[in-house]
């Protein structure tokens, strides 16, 4: 996502599931509230108009429809529940009853109740209002306002609030207003069968988790002082490296999208430490470069092609954003709507005369970027969605001028890994002299069609102009998936690993501004352009190289990278009882053309007992296809606790190995910082007895806790 633009954001679908018990509501009694002078009232509701027995949600991912966002608050599928007894309870911070039920009352046959507040009794966050089936299934909802609805949404957005660990009783009941409501601007359609438990589990693979996960990081966080704000004031890089899918509804036509980009910003201190309101501005001072490749395959007839487009300028917005104790900052994003009009005929744009051609809706949004420790950088994994539909003329004057919510067209999806880093202001070449980590990422695609994904780890010393690389510590790894010759939609993926153990060092050059810039000549290889920060602890690369074929010149093939460097101690870290947030970006491909690119829900962890062994609690966030034309779907996964063996090296190099049950093996390798702060890792997962298996390469970031 460029700060400057809301770009595509795409919102999942869920694979289709067996139905499973469920049991309407039914009444047993209600009572006569206490005398108040504040009344709630709402509408039950849920699939069916059925309250579902809960069960684990690996088994209850189901057939849906799109998760649209829209302009309204609006759950279609769900129907009222009718004769259900409603009471108001206190909860703990696990979300469990406290005490006696406050008072009650019945649903109506329209599923509609209205509840009167005993004497004392206030809004709060740990005021519930629930609905109980005969299995003792329940919905609830958080009384945090005079009006409030029970559906399956009430109740993801209080489990996410428990999930989190809120402290329910001092929630501040406006931000949870405010939350609902922009929870409420994605619409959800349910399929015929679903239940509760399927529904929320739609709720939990969709960006909706994602959002919440990232809001309630927010109102949990303590807001800046002035000392934290005015350490982030000041000249900044942001550099992206972004991945994305897309589909046609109508059509069998698929794109994968690659995309980097580097912007200048400015961040001041907009005079509010209020976090609910603001606290920092960002301008973008800014674009250096912006490089999009749009590679398209068309089923019908098998051919396939290029767009290739780089872009420099500046922007010129401002934005407002949010920053916490511990650094992070936070940018929220409204629901939006963007009408598009391309040239369809020939002759420039509408040619035609009808107006727009197709428009874009995108749900609201907030990206995290999370401080690594030290106040001069900040990374951030983001997901980016968009759903495409046709437009249509509300005012019947010939000219296409909104969207038309019952022509969608397609979908586009990104994963994005951001760095943004504090600029210096007189930096000299002595400081990068150091030992550093290496580990960057590539993915390439060309028109054959073919995909790559390759990854090197490894060391480097920098000083004083000479970058030289260490003998013996140099791994690449490469995952080619190239086309059978034999086969249609068949490809061969192959595995290629080297290890640099026996040809000497190599030197390269480099150049250093005293912003931080840094330029890498590899003299006939390639010049890589980077950006530090303030203390050149950590160096961040993104690049793009193309093959132009034929004529007139067209491109074929486009590979974009992104490149870490973090410097190293000199004595092997100790990292016992020590805890990394961790930031993954990953890239899966098969033999049966299946692409999939996937990060890791925002709790996961990776947290170390000792200096051998470490354990991953993650859950994969993602989406997924199975061929380069199919529709494009949620990678969904329950959380995991996976333990892993750990050996970490004296300069901080460290490998983490695990074997799954099926016997496929995954290797993170990489190095932690000589702060301890930082990890970079290269992530790689392959299966050794089916190399046509989905093979993974990617990069993850771990950030101290």
């Amino acid at each position: 996502m460029k700060l400057y633009q809301n770009s595509l954001k795409y919102v999942f679908i869920i694979g289709a599931m067996a139905a499973v018990a469920s049991i309407s509501a039914c009444s047993s009694s209600s009572s006569t509230p206490a005398t108040t002078t504040t009344t709630v009232t709402g509408v039950a509701k849920a699939p069916g108009g059925t309250i579902a027995q809960f069960e684990n949600k690996s088994f209850l991912l189901a057939t849906v429809d799109f998760l649209i966002p829209l302009a309204y608050s609006e759950i279609t599928g769900l129907q009222p529940v009718g004769g259900a007894d409603v009471e108001l309870i206190r909860v703990d911070d696990s979300g469990n009853q406290v005490g006696d039920v406050l008072a009650s009352t019945v649903t109506s046959i329209t599923g509609d109740y209205s509840l009167a507040l005993p004497s004392g009794v206030s809004f709060a966050g740990n005021l519930i209002v629930r609905i109980t089936g005969n299995a003792s299934t329940s919905l609830s909802a958080q009384v945090v306002d005079q009006t409030v609805d029970i559906t399956p949404l009430s109740q993801f957005v209080l489990d996410k609030f428990v999930e989190d660990g809120t402290a329910l009783d001092t929630l501040p009941v406006n931000e949870v207003v405010a939350l609902r409501g922009r929870v409420e601007e994605f619409d959800l359609t349910v399929a015929p069968g679903a239940n509760i438990a399927a529904m929320i589990a739609q709720l939990e693979a969709s960006t909706v988790g994602a959002f919440l996960d990232n809001e309630i990081d927010i109102i949990n966080s303590t807001p800046a002082n002035s000392t934290v704000v005015t350490a982030a004031t000041g000249n900044w890089s942001i550099l992206e490296f972004e991945l994305g899918l897309g589909d046609n509804d109508a059509f069998p036509f698929g794109t994968i999208f690659l995309d980097i980009y580097n912007e200048n910003l400015s961040i001041a201190d907009d005079g509010d430490l209020d976090i609910a309101d603001g606290g920092i501005t960002i301008d973008i001072v800014s674009s250096v470069i912006d490089v999009f490749t749009n590679f398209n395959v068309d089923g019908s007839d098998g051919s396939t092609n290029i767009y290739h487009e780089i872009g420099t300028g500046d922007s010129g917005d401002s934005i407002e954003a949010n920053i916490d104790s511990a650094g992070n900052v936070s940018i929220a994003f409204p629901f939006e709507e963007e009408l598009e009009t391309v040239d369809l005929i020939g002759g420039g744009n509408d040619t035609d005369g009808d107006g727009p051609d197709f428009g874009w809706r995108w749900p609201p949004g907030t990206a995290v970027f999370f401080d690594t420790g030290n106040g001069n950088a900040k990374i951030g994994v983001l997901n980016e969605a968009g759903i495409r539909y046709g437009t249509t003329d509300t005012d019947f004057d010939g000219i296409n001028d909104a969207v038309n919510p019952n022509d969608k067209q397609g979908d586009e999806v990104f994963i994005g890994l951001q760095f943004v880093l504090k600029q210096g202001s007189s930096m000299t070449l002595a400081d990068f002299n150091g030992v550093y980590g290496v580990v960057d990422m590539d993915f390439e695609v060309d028109t054959s069609p073919a995909a790559s994904s390759s990854s090197v780890v490894g060391e480097i010393t920098l000083n004083n102009g000479a970058a030289t690389t260490t003998t013996g510590t140099v791994s690449e790894l490469t995952i080619d998936r190239i086309p059978n010759l034999t086969t249609p939609n068949v490809f061969d993926v192959t595995l290629i690993s080297t290890l640099d153990t026996a040809v000497p060092s190599d030197v390269f050059s480099y150049t250093t501004t005293a912003t931080g810039g840094i330029t890498v000549d590899f003299g006939d290889e390639d010049t890589l352009v980077g950006q530090s920060n303030d203390d050149a602890s950590l160096i961040a690369f993104v690049g793009n190289s193309t093959v132009k074929t034929g004529t007139p010149l067209e491109v074929t093939s486009s590979d974009d990278s992104i490149l870490l460097m973090t410097r190293l101690g000199s004595t092997t870290p100790a990292v016992t009882d020590s805890t990394y947030k961790l930031l993954p970006m990953l890239a899966e491909v098969s033999s049966s053309g299946a692409t999939e690119f996937f990060t890791f829900s925002a709790d996961s962890t990776l947290t170390f007992s000792n200096n051998i062994a470490a354990t991953i609690n993650s859950k994969d966030v993602g989406f997924s296809r199975s061929s380069d034309v199919a529709q494009v779907e949620p990678v969904i996964d329950t959380s995991g606790s996976d333990a892993y063996i750990a050996t970490i090296g004296a300069n901080g190099s460290i490998n983490l190995t695990r074997t799954e049950t099926d016997g496929s093996v995954i290797n993170l390798d990489g190095f932690i910082s000589e702060d301890k702060k930082l990890m970079i890792l290269r992530a790689h997962k392959e299966d050794p007895s089916d190399a046509g298996n989905q093979q993974l390469i990617g990069i993850m970031l771990g950030i101290m806790q």
